[in-house]
């Protein structure tokens, strides 16, 4: 989205008089081929470490609303837990599935398919090395997950009630 129609966009739901929240957020860097990488970083994908690996899914966003909320900075996270910080920022109570994200967020601020942040080694690291309590929470993710998306038959309604 262009600046001028987000400048536009704010500017007219700031005269609206019911409440209004609006997420700006791009869900992914660009798919870039691994020579044309090489020729950017001299290394390719394959000489990157896991943080320079995880800097390629960083995105940006931020979440504006026409009421007044406290400013927040949000250090490190991921797209998993956008919802669970939206509906946060509307005040709204977290649904049961929610509700566990919030937690998880708590242990491990930022997750992805290959890998998460770990505050006790405060760096990124693949998921198969996370141990201990961090490796716990990453499992029981990992089943929610499966659960939701492929487990049509004991599929949790209490957790994914809308997933009927």
């Amino acid at each position: 989205m262009r600046v001028t129609s987000t400048r536009n966009l704010i500017t007219y739901f700031k005269g609206v008089d019911d409440p209004v929240e609006i997420v700006f957020f791009g869900d992914h860097q660009p798919g870039l081929c691994n020579d044309f990488i090489k020729l950017l970083n001299g290394k390719g994908n394959s000489g990157l470490t896991e943080q320079e690996l995880e800097n390629l899914y960083k995105v940006p966003f931020f979440i504006w609303t026409n009421y007044e909320t406290d400013a927040q900075t949000v250090d490190v996270t991921s797209l998993n837990y956008l919802s669970t910080l939206t509906l946060e920022r509307a005040n709204i109570d977290l649904p049961a599935y929610n509700r566990f994200l919030a937690e998880l967020m708590e242990k491990i601020p930022a997750i992805n398919s290959r890998g998460y942040y770990s505050k006790k080694n405060e760096c990124f690291m693949h998921v198969d090395d996370a141990t201990g309590d961090e490796a716990k929470w990453i499992k029981a993710y990992n089943i929610l997950q499966y659960n939701s998306m492929f487990d049509e038959k004991d599929r949790s309604s209490l957790l994914f009630p809308y997933l009927k």
